[in-house]
């Protein structure tokens, strides 16, 4: 069965075994690789953003493995910091773990 086919970069097809499929210039991902990808590209954007200077208290950039293990842990859900987060992320890093954590929760 055929579904939804839409813009030459981008098709959607419905497969009879119920296998989401998109492909992307004859790229293939199944819907576990498309999740895992999503995951990984959210995890990464957080860190990046956490990275900046102004998600901090402080005027330098929080260290790779604290912004990633923050994106990471806000991502899964988990509630897992390695510094206080009241006081080490200004507002605006407070705001993007909570966005980070409502992506991650409703697992898009």
């Amino acid at each position: 069965m055929k579904g939804f086919h839409g813009y030459d970069i981008l098709n959607l097809i419905v497969e009879s075994e119920a296998i989401i499929v998109i492909k992307i210039r004859n790229f293939h991902l199944s819907l576990p690789k498309m999740l895992t990808l999503g995951f990984i590209i959210i995890i990464l954007i957080g860190t990046v953003l956490l990275r900046l200077p102004v998600a901090t208290n402080s005027d330098h950039a929080t260290s790779f493995l604290t912004a990633f293990f923050t994106a990471t842990s806000a991502t899964c859900v988990t509630g897992l910091t390695l510094v206080n987060t009241a006081l080490h992320w200004s507002l605006f890093g407070q705001v993007v773990i909570l966005f980070i954590m409502e992506i991650g929760g409703l697992g898009l």
